[in-house]
């Protein structure tokens, strides 16, 4: 039994690993969906996915890079397995913790990472037929600073030139819930 759970989170560890390896070539992954981080009232953090038409697989928190060009690993924090993929609007769990509403943690999460890793998560299907992204280069200060209902999510403004947007924002929890799933004619 021991062994079978060692040999699984191994399988997803490649999995995440393999997927945040063609994020980080530029190969991608269709998205179908987001993934954002929130506050509930409570105060806890969660992690809210959703897809538009496709089944997903699990989520990976990671450290794409170091801030200083040094280490180019995609460091895994965790990534969650979802035992019983829901098609549509939400699946969520909490960042920190054991095994909730069908999600469980390769390794639970005791306290967010703190810096200088900027973060970066991300939703995908073991066989990387679709994703959904989630916001990246955020730290635990970016996490502090959400208020109960604010949901951080990758600040995804279409074909236009970003570069001098920042690569997030913040939205209600109902706007996360509104988001326009037109995009995605997958």
């Amino acid at each position: 039994m021991e062994e079978d759970r060692r040999v699984t989170s191994r399988w997803r560890m490649v999995v995440a690993l393999a997927v945040v390896a063609l994020v980080a070539a530029g190969c991608s992954v269709p998205r179908d969906g987001w993934v954002g981080i929130g506050r509930v009232a409570d105060g806890r953090l969660w992690v809210y996915l959703r897809t538009c038409h496709h089944l997903l697989d699990g989520a990976s928190l990671y450290w794409p890079d170091d801030p200083n060009g040094a280490n180019s690993n995609n460091e895994l924090f965790t990534d969650w397995s979802i035992t019983a993929p829901v098609r549509g609007l939400k699946v969520a769990w909490p960042l920190l913790g054991p095994v909730v509403n069908g999600v469980v943690p390769t390794t639970p999460l005791e306290s967010v990472p703190a810096k200088p890793k900027n973060m970066a998560i991300y939703g995908w299907t073991e066989d990387s037929s679709f994703s959904a992204d989630g916001p990246y280069e955020f730290d635990a200060d970016d996490l502090d600073a959400l208020k109960p209902g604010q949901v951080l999510i990758a600040n995804d403004l279409g074909p236009s030139d970003t570069s001098d947007m920042p690569p997030n924002k913040v939205v209600t929890l109902a706007q996360f819930n509104a988001l326009d799933c037109a995009q995605f004619d997958n």
